[in-house]
């Protein structure tokens, strides 16, 4: 049906582009707040450049590799490949949130006083 894949490609966009401000934000705050990059358009460019550098390589690795997939093992053990890759990024992305949240509360210990009022 016609007004299904309109619906469907709606929410599609939706969820690419808020993926992606959000990402391209997440990389802008770290580099001048984290990383020590000056608050200025030679900083937005840089990461705009690399940003969006990283995001064709991907637009360009993605389908030709599930391209290979499905031409060498079949759709449904391509589809496997793909489902066990997202898996072993969000443990990935869970390890990495868990040590981060773990080493700030070391960092806000240090910060604390040693004597309170």
């Amino acid at each position: 049906e016609l007004w299904l894949v309109i619906i469907s490609l709606l929410f599609i966009g939706l969820g690419i582009a808020s993926k992606l401000v959000t990402a391209f934000i997440s990389a802008l705050h770290d580099s001048i707040h984290r990383r020590g990059f000056a608050d200025d358009i030679s900083t937005y460019g840089l990461v705009s450049a690399m940003f969006f550098c990283a995001c064709s390589i991907g637009a360009f690795i993605g389908p030709s590799l599930g391209g290979f997939l499905l031409d060498r093992i079949g759709y449904r053990k391509a589809i496997l490949v793909i489902l066990v890759v997202d898996i072993v990024m969000v443990l990935f992305h869970l390890i990495y949130m868990t040590a981060r949240r773990l080493q700030k509360s070391d960092r806000d210990d240090e910060l604390r006083p040693l004597l309170a009022n």
